[in-house]
């Protein structure tokens, strides 16, 4: 859900994003969801505790920043008429897609409590958060006209709300 939100934002604030960067922002999520749970099953019980709260912390950090720079952005389009797009690029994709799929460690840690097959797991959460973040994107490229430029500043705080809960909830 974490990925849809940031899909949703993105496609708000992009009303017209190109298929094939939705598509390549969509496996992006998709595989970091996916790798994450694989890297907290095979790290398992050892670093659990260390790795855990620093990776909120992280998450919490990253998604915070990128959401006020949603916002400030957003602030320098209503006074000024014109501000420059919170970046979809490849790299900016990237760091969302860690952050988003940082509290999916935990999860693989505990993929080893269970009698589970960690490569269904894994697979299946993959292929939901990639067809959760192409639903998201749609939504938000169609949906975004409705809001106009509050569009920004709804991802921006859809960022850093995501962000303080994997703060806080882990």
């Amino acid at each position: 859900m974490d990925a849809f939100s940031v899909s949703l934002a993105i496609g708000a604030t992009y009303k017209e994003l190109k298929f094939s960067r939705s598509m390549f922002m969509a496996m992006m999520f998709g595989l970091f969801q996916a790798l994450m749970p694989l890297a907290g099953f095979f790290a398992g019980g050892f670093f659990s505790k260390y790795l855990q709260n620093a990776a909120n912390l992280l998450a919490f950090a990253i998604l915070s920043f990128l959401g006020i720079k949603m916002i400030y952005e957003a602030g320098k389009l209503l006074h000024t008429g014109r501000a420059g797009k919170v970046r979809a690029d490849v790299a900016a994709i990237i760091v969302l897609a860690f952050a988003t799929s940082i509290d999916a460690l935990a999860a693989g840690f505990t993929i080893t409590l269970f009698d589970a097959s960690v490569w269904f797991a894994v697979t299946i959460i993959g292929v939901i958060t990639f067809l959760l973040s192409i639903i998201g994107t749609e939504l938000g490229c169609r949906a975004g006209h409705l809001f106009e430029n509050k569009t920004e500043f709804a991802g921006g705080i859809i960022l850093i709300a995501l962000g303080i809960k994997i703060l806080i909830f882990g």
